[in-house]
């Protein structure tokens, strides 16, 4: 009888602690998330387009360790309703860009390791107008505005282990990254699909996880301001 009666204290007990604290699967709503997230990144939140029809979208702006970041939540209208994606930006110095597109499929035999910069002078070319693709990247088209600045990316270490975190595969086989630059803003995407790294419900589910994010787009910025 006594054991019983601990075992029903003890569940008791137990579910006090999981209904008061934030369990992973308390499900919020879009608003209330963004209420939560807004004030735990100490920032202010504002409507984008108000006027458009597509959807309601929203913009944080806030600060994180001295750097100026922006996080989107977009919405737009789909075939099965409406589709939620948000954006993790940070502007650096830098007006690169560095993009990671599907590549498409072909039966040709292409030479795709090394890729020409699109903004190359087209007299000559020389080592410097060719992006060295790394292994993990041959999967993409890739392209940039200054490939020796974007070999210079992708030669670190820190932000190679990055890219190859945020490498995904889709449903349908194709390769494609969730992280890229443009015109020096580094955006790392959040989508619908959990199986997607990152995933909205990432951080839905636990908003202080957004903290490694930052850290991550701090690593890019400090890189791109800091040239060699």
């Amino acid at each position: 009888m006594t054991w019983l009666l601990a075992m029903i204290i003890l569940a008791f007990l137990m579910g006090i602690v999981l209904l008061s604290a934030k369990s992973p699967l308390r499900k919020l709503t879009r608003e209330k998330f963004l209420e939560e997230l807004t004030k735990f990144l100490e920032g202010k939140i504002e409507v984008i387009d108000d006027d458009k029809e597509d959807g309601k979208s929203f913009r944080i702006r806030f600060e994180f360790k001295g750097e100026g970041f922006l996080y989107e939540d977009l919405e737009s209208k789909g075939f099965k309703g409406k589709i939620y994606r948000s954006y993790l930006k940070i502007k650096t110095p830098s007006q690169l860009t560095l993009t990671f597109t599907e590549k498409e499929r072909s039966t040709k035999i292409l030479s795709s390791d090394i890729l020409i910069a699109s903004e190359v002078v087209a007299q000559y070319i020389d080592a410097n107008a060719f992006l060295q693709v790394p292994e993990y990247l041959k999967d993409l088209k890739i392209s940039t505005n200054d490939t020796e600045e974007a070999n210079r990316l992708l030669e670190d270490k820190r932000i190679a282990s990055l890219f190859r975190k945020y490498r995904n595969v889709d449903a349908r086989g194709y390769h494609f990254l969730c992280l890229g630059i443009i015109d020096g803003v580094v955006i790392l995407e959040f989508r619908p699909e959990k199986s997607n790294k990152p995933s909205i419900s990432a951080i839905q589910e636990n908003i202080s996880s957004i903290d490694d994010y930052l850290e991550e787009l701090i690593v890019f910025s400090r890189k791109l301001r800091d040239k060699a």
